[in-house]
């Protein structure tokens, strides 16, 4: 069996679910291609491919009701770059700022895939778009081992195309996700590799981020409809990995 099926076959409810909605032909074209890809890039790989371990079974995240409140608690660029000068190295693990578990309300603008396989997803403070402040996110290429983060990660897009099934998020272009009202929930990176606002920077050019501060890798990514659902500030999860290095 191939490791693509194989993959696939660990989410039999959301894959079935899928196919029914969208049709064999539908659901291949647009999403299983999507799901099951591997994290080609070389900067930070480990931090990019895994989310931060609780010392419990349940993994909890602190809860923001918008990207403007979660950004007033981390350090500035500018302080992170100063604080950790080597942290443009590739394999620099997480710092202590980064070693958090977030979930975030906003408006989700679009997203694309990038060469690396990560899914970029640009999201928004508000639905005004002449003050708003925007904040990429990313759907993590897949570890190359299997466990609980590749379990997390694949499940993460396995969730994501399912919410989006008819959008091309290959096209070389931002797919336009009408500002949908989203709850996203990650581990935090400073993406130092690169600084905000470039033209190949996160975004398109109408919704860059100010900052290179992102939820990296995504863990798990809903729908709003005005209210919170109870009880979905947390997930349960069985750490079989022992927690990330952290340096700070």
């Amino acid at each position: 069996m191939s490791g693509h099926l194989r993959s696939l076959l660990r989410f039999p409810r959301l894959v079935l679910g899928m196919a029914l909605i969208l049709g064999p032909e539908s659901f291949a074209q647009n999403n299983s291609d999507l799901v099951n890809l591997p994290f080609t890039g070389h900067y930070r790989k480990d931090a990019k491919t895994s989310f931060v371990k609780g010392s419990t079974a349940e993994l909890s995240y602190e809860h923001f009701a918008s990207i403007a409140e979660f950004l007033k608690t981390v350090p500035s660029d500018a302080s992170m770059r100063a604080d950790f000068p080597n942290i443009t190295s590739k394999d620099f693990p997480r710092t202590k700022d980064e070693s958090r578990n977030v979930e975030v309300d906003a408006f989700i603008y679009g997203a694309k895939l990038e060469g690396d396989n990560d899914l970029h997803v640009v999201i928004a403070n508000s639905t005004n778009s002449s003050d708003t402040v925007f904040l990429n996110t990313e759907l993590s290429g897949l570890p190359e081992d299997e466990g609980e983060d590749f379990d997390t990660l694949i499940a993460a897009r396995t969730k994501f195309v399912t919410l989006f099934p008819t959008q091309n998020f290959q096209s070389g272009s931002y797919a336009k996700l009408g500002l949908k009202h989203v709850r996203i929930r990650g581990s935090l990176i400073f993406d130092a590799d690169h600084y905000p606002g470039c033209a190949t920077c996160p975004g398109p050019k109408d919704a860059k981020p100010k900052t290179v501060w992102e939820i990296h890798p995504i863990t798990g990514i809903d729908l709003l409809s005005g209210s919170s659902t109870p009880g979905s500030h947390t997930q349960p999860h069985r750490p079989r990995h022992p927690r990330h290095k952290t340096t700070g």
